[in-house]
């Protein structure tokens, strides 16, 4: 293989085909790494102590009673309204804190016989978290003892439902307090605003007038002076009607209407029986019937008279309902004021005590902050070790130490390996590279480098072996020497002899010229300077001859 450099090689890039090499070159060694790595590997599996897991599914009850409030007591359910069902990370963080698994840690502590266990530590093998944005928790604890895993499980379980009922009573317990108190200050309230209504009722003659409708606040002064102004619009009409009366019998009329003057009404019946009786006996015209007729003539008249005399005196009736019912506006309004106040107080009372029984009621029922959905239950393998882990980490680990222990070995190696390190250390430029093995001479090869150097040489030409003789040397020199023509190339055994020569030809042999020779060399030619015009490497065939 012949190469011709012509440009400076960048010794940074990495080269893909020495790398495939390094590695088919020591893949016995990495073989062998990686085996012990397996056998490592498995060893610490064995010797590791196994991790048992167990768990269960709760689903968190997010029940939400609702107290409804009415009137003055409203803005007592509404205070208690605001306190929500624990969320799903509230009821997280009561299953992770102290409160509940202290117990629970104490009896690990015992039970695997860690006196120097701490909670915190202890904490990492317990995790609890959400499924899903539901609201179901999954608790799950990790332990090397497998027999200690479900009684774990247990007491968490029983200490979360302690917990949660104690919590749950603790709260009911305070807001039962809390009514009985306010029951106690309103009811006091109630009976004193009954008593200044009371009070206020006898010193003004007024009190609340019965009504259909018990939501309309009325009292009786209203009451029976809107009856008074009614009954006077309407006594006034009717007086205006029969003062208006030109003939008498509308009196009868009205009178049987407005029911007034019964016993006149009666006698006018009489009267017109007997003129009806003597009409058959008399002359119309007879004294009689005239005398009977003039009767009831003014009989009607006196009952228009009654009926004037009674209306007015119904009118002056009226009048004095309604002087008798005049109070005064902020006397009324005081008194309604006073009987909101005991209605406003009275229905707080009865709210009050509703909600508290309520809560008595709640305080009574047995219930359970979350629902069971899976009992606790113990994986059937361990979770850790894992097998595969310790066997591949194991291969990986040796494998990475043996590549990072050959490459150092390979970089502090002294000698040359390959062609790509002395093209780097040589900064070759335009140099014809001829490769050789130690078993043959290409006769076409070095026709290739003569007739390179017939162009590029300008002087004879000396040949330099570095470091190392090799019988090929002088074969070398006589291929590219002909016979019966006067010798352009020379061999030289020391650096004296290169004062006489501006070309050189360098001859190397892989792993047996040292970089340290090839620096120097390098040194001595930019001195004298001689232009390496071609180098041939021989190898001894186990190493790459790859340009």
């Amino acid at each position: 293989m012949i190469s011709r450099e012509s440009e400076t090689p960048n010794y940074d890039e990495i080269d893909l085909t020495l790398v495939a090499k390094f590695f088919l070159k020591n893949i016995k060694i990495l073989i062998g790494c990686i085996s012990l790595g397996l056998i490592l590997g498995y060893l610490k599996y064995l010797n590791t102590p196994k991790t048992w897991q167990g768990e269960f599914q709760i689903v968190v009850s997010e029940e939400q009673r609702k107290l409804s409030p009415s009137t003055a007591s409203g803005f007592i359910s509404e205070a208690f309204r605001g306190e929500k069902s624990s969320g799903i990370d509230t009821q997280i963080i009561i299953l992770e804190s102290p409160s509940v698994l202290m117990d629970t840690f104490n009896f690990v502590k015992d039970s695997n016989l860690e006196e120097d266990l701490r909670f915190q530590s202890w904490k990492q093998r317990l995790e609890v978290k959400q499924i899903k944005s539901s609201s179901v928790l999954k608790i799950i604890y990790n332990d090397q003892k497998k027999e200690v895993i479900l009684p774990v499980l247990e007491k968490i379980s029983s200490l979360y439902q302690e917990y949660s009922n104690k919590k749950r009573v603790k709260s009911i317990n305070f807001k039962i307090d809390y009514y009985k108190k306010q029951i106690k200050k309103f009811t006091e309230l109630t009976y004193q605003s009954l008593l200044k209504t009371q009070d206020y009722s006898e010193k003004f003659a007024i009190s609340r007038a019965t009504t259909d409708d018990p939501k309309i606040l009325l009292t009786d002064v209203e009451l029976n002076s809107t009856k008074a102004r009614m009954q006077l619009r309407e006594l006034d009409q009717k007086l205006k009607k029969i003062k208006s009366i030109k003939d008498n019998e509308e009196f009868i009329y009205y009178a049987k209407i407005f029911r007034k003057s019964e016993n006149l009404i009666n006698q006018i019946s009489k009267i017109e029986s007997k003129i009806l009786t003597y009409s058959t006996q008399y002359k119309d015209n007879d004294p009689i019937i005239i005398d009977l007729k003039n009767q009831r003539e003014f009989i009607k008249n006196k009952i228009g008279i009654e009926l004037i005399s009674s209306l007015k005196a119904e009118i002056d009736n009226a009048n004095v309902s309604l002087k008798a019912n005049e109070r005064k506006s902020d006397v009324i309004f005081n008194y309604k004021k006073l009987i909101l106040e005991n209605i406003k107080n009275s229905e707080t009372v009865k709210n009050l005590e509703s909600q508290l029984i309520t809560m008595e009621l709640e305080k009574a029922r047995n219930t359970e902050p979350w629902d069971l959905i899976t009992n606790p239950r113990l994986m059937p393998s361990h979770i850790a070790p894992s097998f595969s882990k310790h066997i591949f980490g194991g291969s990986v680990i040796a494998l990475v130490f043996a590549v990072l222990a050959l490459f150092v070995k390979e970089k502090n190696n002294k000698f040359i390996s390959n062609i790509k390190e002395i093209k780097y250390l040589l900064n070759l430029k335009n140099t014809f590279i001829l490769p050789l093995t130690s078993k043959e001479i290409n006769k076409e090869n070095f026709d290739l480098l003569k007739a390179y150097l017939k162009e590029k040489a300008q002087n004879k030409i000396i040949l330099f072996e570095i470091d190392n003789k090799e019988n090929l040397v002088e074969e070398i020199y006589k291929n590219l020497n002909p016979k019966n023509k006067e010798n352009t190339y020379h061999i030289a055994n020391k650096l004296s002899d290169f004062s006489s020569y501006k070309q050189l030809i360098l001859i190397l042999t892989l792993n047996k010229t040292s970089k340290k020779s090839i620096i120097e060399l390098k040194n001595n030619l930019e001195i004298l300077k001689i232009d390496l015009v071609g180098l041939i490497v021989i190898d001894n065939g186990n190493d790459d001859l790859s340009v």
